[in-house]
């Protein structure tokens, strides 16, 4: 079985086939591992161990050994009669590669890398059977010409080494499937790779090759081709191309244009050329259909290229493209566009299209305005640049709205105009339009205000006898004793939208009805109703009261005992709720004393709600702290004030008022 724990493993020793215990911190190999008599697969890899005791020998099924990143300067010899077919010391402290390595004639992939091995000796090409070697990360100069006889070797990595030259007996290795030469100082590749091929993944990246021999066209299966930061100033011109090519990377070089035998690996995926001399692209590129994979940046690029609808990332970083064309409407695909530094003016409308993009960065690039395509990419979750910070903000809270609820295209634009603060940005959306983007908070105070703006100076706009009334939504009202108070004033009540409505009470979550859309509709909301109510009723808290019945008022609504304070809320629900007390009533709803039971809370909310125009009713919605924060005054420059001077001017509460009473009943 295979184990994670040592502990676990102890417990039943013979049963243990793999041990896994990567990252302990051991320092000296533990013995009782020696009990699994059948263990087949041993990781210590980072386990800080120094030495391998001989007594592993007795693992006589052992055929796996994994030691990475330890100080181990070498193996026993004991470890010779093991039939060892992976072994791996990657990051240790071999100087040299252990002789008893090499007795190991059944070993098929050896990994030394991150050593600081400085030669390859003769002995180790005598194993036969090695399909895997990887001397990646040492010090290694020079490649013997004996590696010849490795006729199984599938794998070489020796990236990260000294290597001036290759030896044509390494292209013996005819069944070499991947080659890593990457990191070295190479100046030429031989003609002799033609002969490997069964190559699928050549890396040649970061050496010093000014040019690539035509005999590599001769790699067939040639799958992954890296040639990134050489000195390349063209690519061979090939008569077979590589028809299996996945991905080819190209980028750091001096080209200036690409071959034709491009053209024919139309199975590439993923091609990087960035930071290389290019002015222009060849029109080809549109017609590699898998081509998902785009990188182009830092070159010279002046016209935006031709592209492939299979797109789904592409790199443009650093180019002086002044225009993307119309047909950038076919990337429907592309997820990632990178433009930053680029010359770019305008997007085109068809940008719109584009409803897979999620990540847009033009840093360096400042739009002056507002491109109209922008507006219905909200499954971009990245954007950097291109906007001013106030417009990126904006577009950002417009997406976010969009992705929680659908908002039609065409009601895109005012919503961001509502968004920017503009005036009557509103006012050419229909009353179904206004009604579908209701559920989305942060316009309802924007539409609930649109709606009433119409309704002001519309013909016999009052609220009288023989008016109908239709409720929509859901209001603060009682709604089992209004229809009964309207109708006693002469007004019809309807419980069901109808041609007959003249009269709209907007509540909260109304739904839409052709009815609601007709042309002379008034619609007003629980102000409007209460202040009408209190006047046909003659509600004695509001009109006219005694100046002792109010002072009276105040004095229950601000005691210690809730008591009181309900007697007061529920006098002012029966008689109306009058003006003078509305500091009284809000500054009980920001003490949010303890004492106080969530209804009375709700009822005072209710109250003075019911008494708010639009804009004083979303003072309540503010968070209590917010109120108390220090900041500057608007009306006084210099001077510091409470938030709430600042919040509270211009409406229908005095904030001196209020902090008076705070200091005189709350203490604070």
């Amino acid at each position: 079985m295979k184990v994670y724990d040592l502990n676990i493993a102890l417990s039943e020793p013979e049963a243990v086939t793999e041990l896994y215990l990567s990252n302990r911190k051991f320092e000296v190999f533990p013995v009782r591992i020696l009990e699994m008599k059948n263990l087949t697969v041993l990781d210590l890899s980072s386990c800080n161990l120094t030495q391998i005791p001989e007594e592993i020998a007795n693992l006589k099924k052992l055929h796996t050994l994994i030691l990475n990143n330890n100080r181990i300067p070498g193996l026993p010899d004991s470890i010779a009669s093991l039939s060892f077919r992976v072994v791996s010391l990657e990051t240790n402290a071999l100087t040299a590669i252990p002789e008893v390595l090499f007795q190991l004639s059944q070993l098929r992939d050896l990994s030394l890398a991150g050593n600081f091995l400085r030669e390859l000796p003769a002995q180790l090409f005598n194993l036969k059977y090695l399909e895997k070697l990887t001397v990646s990360n040492n010090q290694i100069g020079v490649l013997p010409e004996e590696i010849r006889k490795l006729k199984a070797l599938r794998q070489l990595k020796v990236g990260n080494n000294p290597l001036t030259k290759l030896p044509p007996q390494l292209f013996h290795c005819q069944r070499l499937e991947e080659l890593a030469l990457n990191n070295n100082r190479l100046t030429k590749l031989p003609g002799g790779i033609g002969q490997l091929s069964a190559l699928e993944n050549l890396d040649l990246s970061n050496n010093e090759l000014a040019a690539l021999p035509v005999e590599i066209g001769h790699c067939h299966q040639l799958r992954r081709l890296n040639l990134r930061r050489n000195k390349l100033t063209k690519l061979p011109e090939l008569d077979q191309t590589f028809k299996y090519l996945i991905q080819f990377d190209a980028s750091n070089n001096y080209l200036t244009r690409l071959p034709n035998w491009i053209q024919q690996c139309t199975r590439i995926e993923a091609m990087n050329l960035a930071e290389n001399r290019f002015r222009s692209l060849p029109t080809f590129l549109s017609e590699l259909p898998r081509l998902t994979k785009l990188d182009v940046s830092d070159n010279i690029l002046r016209k935006w290229p031709a592209l492939p609808d299979s797109l789904t990332t592409l790199n443009l970083n650093n180019n002086p493209i002044t225009s993307i064309p119309a047909d950038i409407g076919r990337l429907t695909r592309l997820e990632a566009l990178h433009l930053d530094r680029t010359k770019l003016k305008k997007l085109p409308d068809q940008f719109k299209y584009l409803q897979a993009l999620e990540t847009l960065s033009a840093q360096g690039v400042l739009l002056k305005t507002l491109p109209k395509a922008l507006l219905s990419l909200h499954q971009i979750r990245r954007l950097e640049g291109l906007l001013e910070y106030p417009l990126a903000i904006l577009i950002r809270e417009l997406w976010e709205m969009a992705r929680e609820r659908p908002i039609s295209a065409n009601l895109l634009k005012p919503v961001y105009d509502v968004l920017s603060e503009k005036q009557l940005a509103l006012s050419k959306v229909s009353v179904q339009g206004l009604f579908s983007i209701l559920d989305h908070e942060e316009l309802v105070f924007f539409i609930r205000e649109e709606l009433f703006r119409r309704s002001q100076g519309k013909p016999d706009q009052a609220l009288r006898a023989g008016k109908v009334l239709y409720c929509a939504g859901i209001p603060l009202f009682d709604l089992s004793e209004l229809p009964a108070r309207v109708e006693k004033q002469g007004i019809e009540y309807a419980t069901r939208p109808n041609p007959k409505i003249t009269h709209v009470l907007l509540g909260q979550a109304p739904e839409f009805h052709p009815a609601l859309a007709k042309r002379n509709l008034i619609f007003i909301n629980e102000r409007e109703l209460t202040r009408f109510l209190d006047q046909a009723e003659q509600r004695h808290l509001v009109v006219d009261p005694a100046p002792e019945v109010l002072e009276n008022l105040r004095q229950l609504l601000l005691h210690k005992d809730p008591v009181n304070v309900e007697i007061a809320l529920r006098m002012m629900q029966a008689g109306g709720v009058p003006e003078p007390l509305y500091n009284e009533l809000l500054a009980i709803l920001l003490a949010r004393r303890p004492e106080f039971r969530g209804n009375l809370h709700t009822l005072a909310r209710d109250l003075l709600s019911l008494n708010l125009s639009e804009r004083d009713r979303q003072l309540l919605g503010i968070r209590r702290r917010m109120f108390f924060l220090k900041e500057p005054s608007e009306s006084q420059p210099g001077e510091t004030v409470t938030a709430m001077e600042n919040l509270l001017r211009n409406s229908a509460f005095d904030a001196s008022r209020i902090l008076q009473i705070f200091k005189e009943h709350f203490g604070r």
